[in-house]
């Protein structure tokens, strides 16, 4: 008993050497190793009793090129409880490989169900569940993301409120009732995340509260000053004279001195959207975002002061040239030298004409 238990043992441990030893090659990319240790290992070891082997077999067919086998192999792990999670894993990254995403998603789906912690999984099954506006079921990951302790609270609370507040302006057509409690829960949960607070305000000025919704934006523009804040604060009160809009963009000013989007906010009131003073500040403003890092909302503010310098003064003044030479800057400082390349020229052309050249 004893020399049969002896070599027992000790073809157990040669096995699971062959299986650690291809698993390392494995990782490391060789192919051979891998494949010549994974037949060793399945002689040695019998693979109900260890399940590592299908992973092994099938990391060798995917670094030989075979990933039909491969997928038999992903394929038999979903019959085993211990190893369904990574198969769910294989066969999604091989429906990813081949651009399947609608095969993707439902692994990533299955797989978020067994085990909302993945998050690979919960990633992939979010952006498809928003996708086709199932916002409860996002919700309901996301909480289990929680549960199983994958995200802390202000993760959780940041997810939360922005899946409500893309719930809220989905339904803001349809169900008002709905689209309003979502963007009041998304304010709750995140005050200064501008796009709740917009559709939070929204909400209750449809309702008649402009009191409500404009303390929901004031709280916003104090901790982030937005440009979309600061136009739907502005008119809050459809038919409002021009002082009026005038005193309330005066308000946010009070609230953020000397902060760009402040000075933008009483022009845009005093001149009107496309007064040339608006482009103007529009260039500054985009070279204060351009400064901090902030390319999306440099690039818009380049453009929106395009679009007014052109209203106002005509597409061959040279102000339009330099707010277009702003938004180059812009793109080239955030990697896109195409598009760079292609605003710098017409920049140049622009300016020409505009000098007479």
């Amino acid at each position: 008993y004893l020399i049969s238990r002896y070599f027992r043992v000790r073809r157990r441990d040669r096995g699971y050497q062959a299986l650690s030893t291809g698993m390392i090659a494995a990782g490391a990319g060789d192919a051979a190793l891998a494949r010549n240790m994974s037949k060793q290992a399945a002689k040695l070891i019998s693979s109900d009793q260890e399940p590592l082997i299908h992973l092994l077999e099938a990391q060798a067919s995917i670094l030989e090129g075979d990933h039909d086998a491969a997928r038999k192999k992903f394929e038999t792990m979903l019959d085993d409880p211990e190893m369904r999670l990574l198969g769910l894993h294989g066969l999604y990254l091989e429906a990813e490989r081949l651009g399947e995403r609608d095969v993707s998603r439902h692994y990533a789906s299955r797989a978020a169900e067994l085990a909302p912690q993945l998050g690979w999984a919960a990633d992939a099954t979010l952006d498809d569940k928003a996708a086709q506006g199932d916002w409860e079921g996002a919700l309901r990951l996301v909480d289990a993301q929680r549960t199983a302790k994958q995200a802390d609270k202000a993760a959780t609370d940041r997810r939360r409120a922005v899946l409500l507040t893309a719930k809220a302006m989905a339904l803001a057509e349809t169900d008002r009732s709905a689209s309003r409690a979502a963007a009041i829960e998304a304010n709750r949960l995140m005050p200064a995340f501008a796009p709740a607070a917009v559709a939070a305000a929204k909400a209750c000025f449809q309702q008649d509260d402009v009191r409500k919704g404009a303390k929901i934006l004031e709280t916003a523009w104090r901790a982030d000053p937005h440009p979309e804040v600061a136009d739907l604060y502005v008119h809050a009160r459809h038919g409002d004279a021009v002082g009026d809009r005038l005193a309330r963009a005066r308000k946010l000013k009070a609230m953020k001195q000397n902060h760009p989007e402040s000075e933008l906010a009483v022009a845009r009131a005093a001149l009107g959207p496309t007064h040339p003073t608006v482009a103007t500040t529009l260039n500054n403003l985009a070279g204060t975002q351009r400064s901090a890092g902030r390319y999306d909302e440099a690039e818009a503010s380049s453009r929106a002061g395009i679009e007014a310098a052109t209203a106002s003064l005509g597409p061959d003044h040279y102000l339009v040239s330099v707010l277009r030479l702003g938004l180059g800057l812009t793109q080239m400082e955030r990697g896109d030298a195409a598009s760079a390349l292609a605003a710098l020229r017409q920049a140049h052309a622009e300016l020409a004409i505009a000098l007479g050249e």
